[in-house]
């Protein structure tokens, strides 16, 4: 009925790379270019999701992907991994799926979902057959040492943290039968399919330490029924989407937040589950100076900074019909207080006004430069490329804009703060190219059209000899993807 889970934890380190290099490994010719106006600061991490042709019965144009990006030269990336293309089978109503989504840096972790699959059918019920998946967790050299997975449930790639102890906490989708008729005043609704998320948490021995049902919690009418059934990439058509988690982390006292897109955001005990507090979405809140409080279709719930007598949290509000304007909204709860006292403290908009239908994240690093990343845009495909994200300073003005492929899109962006990936360096020595250092595993491609986002594969190892001029880069392996090189140019 779920997925089959393989990943083998008793591999050795070594081996497991290979293994996940052997089944993921696609090259610059399939990933998706990220280009920008103009140098940003920093690095980041990011992942890419092609949306394109696989929803109409196709073959899609680029890989989903990882990529690591140096924000003053984004392409090409530091650092990729991803897999061959999704495509479609027609004939038979199979989707090969390669899916990379969620990646972040957390306490020194550097970790992604991976799910792949030959011949899944995507539109069937129960929740997506046949899938090998799971959540990588990577050192900061990026080879994989541990993952987050299942043999009885399929994972939420929405959502996961990992700290220092290397604990991790996930959900865990859940098929079930709900029974709305009470809730919703529908005589109709007493057998309702659904889909809701569990959450767990695994200490560094894959033990489950903690489980959480959200319907035993929060109670079966907790959903907003308005978003029950909206439609989604991720879930069956007329299959009840009760809670989409799609946010998950540990607060600063070590107890849970999570944020359910079609309930809302709230804290749970770590210790015994009971719910420390909850605010819905779509609903308004009024704090004591008369500030309104609202949110809609959120995604991207984290802890923002901890002051003397509250708590700042941030959350992005993708908005929904009736209110389309996407927002971060700031906000703190005195968990001090006996009733959990809301305040709030700001609302961040974008500079470029969009309309945004999911994903999407907003992050700070060390010196207060922000990336704002829009996530599924409505309406903003119509040339070959399109903005994606925005990066700005400490005063909120915009330093530049990102941009993907025409119906790419990135889930979420995390700064990189403190983490290096060494870049392969290249020498030309009497018109041979060749891989300073470390010459193992090295492919070579040719860079043309605008802004070299065209990548044509030329050679493997450690040297190559070009028969014409351009501009050339290296990908060598590094942990369980690709360092890439700048371009260097070569003159006949």
């Amino acid at each position: 009925m779920h997925r089959n889970f393989k990943w083998i934890l008793t591999l050795c380190l070594v081996c497991f790379n290979c293994i996940f290099n052997f089944l993921t490994a696609q090259g610059l010719d399939f990933l998706p270019p990220v280009l920008a106006d103009s140098g940003g600061k920093g690095t980041f991490i990011l992942s890419t999701a092609d949306f394109g042709k696989i929803t109409n019965g196709g073959n899609n144009q680029f890989a989903n992907s990882v990529q690591i990006i140096d924000a003053a030269n984004p392409w090409p990336p530091i650092w990729f991994t991803s897999a061959a293309p999704c495509g479609y089978n027609q004939v038979q109503n199979n989707v090969a799926f390669n899916w990379f989504m969620d990646a972040s840096v957390q306490d020194g972790y550097i970790s992604f979902y991976k799910e792949q699959s030959v011949i899944s059918r995507e539109m069937n019920h129960p929740h997506k057959q046949g899938l090998v998946a799971g959540y990588i967790i990577c050192a900061g050299n990026l080879s994989a040492i541990d993952t987050f997975s299942s043999t009885t449930m399929p994972i939420n790639f929405h959502a996961f943290a990992v700290n220092s102890k290397r604990e991790k906490l996930g959900m865990l989708q859940l098929d079930t039968v709900l029974n709305m008729a009470e809730a919703w005043n529908s005589a109709t609704d007493t057998m309702d399919l659904a889909l809701l998320d569990i959450i767990e948490v695994v200490d560094s021995n894959n033990k489950v330490v903690f489980k959480w049902n959200p319907v035993a919690a929060l109670g079966v009418g907790a959903v907003d029924r308005q978003y029950a059934h909206e439609p989604s990439a991720t879930v069956p058509p007329g299959i009840l989407d009760w809670s989409h988690g799609n946010a998950l982390s540990w607060d600063y006292d070590g107890n849970i937040l999570y944020s359910f897109r079609h309930i809302g955001v709230g804290k749970i005990s770590s210790a015994d589950g009971h719910v420390m507090w909850h605010l819905e979405g779509k609903k308004m809140y009024t704090d004591k100076r008369g500030d309104t409080i609202a949110f809609y279709l959120q995604h991207d719930f984290k802890k923002v900074r901890q002051m003397k007598d509250a708590e700042v949290y941030s959350l992005y509000s993708n908005g929904d019909k009736g209110h389309p304007q996407p927002y971060v909204l700031q906000f703190t709860v005195n968990s001090k207080s006996k009733t959990n006292e809301v305040g709030f403290e700001r609302k961040i908009f974008p500079h470029k006004k969009i309309r945004s239908s999911g994903s999407g994240n907003y992050d700070v690093n060390a010196n207060d430069n922000y990336l704002f990343n829009y996530g599924v845009t409505v309406g903003d495909t119509l040339n070959d490329f399109h903005v994606f994200m925005e990066e700005g300073d400490d005063k909120m003005q915009a330093i530049t804009n990102y941009y993907l492929p025409k119906d790419v899109y990135s889930y979420k962006a995390h700064w990189l703060d403190g983490t290096s990936i060494p870049r392969p360096s290249i020498k030309n020595t009497d018109g041979v190219l060749s891989a300073i250092g470390n010459a193992n595993n090295c492919i070579w491609y040719q860079l043309a059209g605008d802004n070299n986002t065209v990548a044509v594969k030329v050679g493997v190892g450690g040297e190559f000899k070009p028969l014409r001029s351009g501009a050339y880069c290296l990908a060598r392996e590094y942990g369980v993807g690709y360092a890439v090189s700048r371009p260097v140019i070569f003159r006949k």
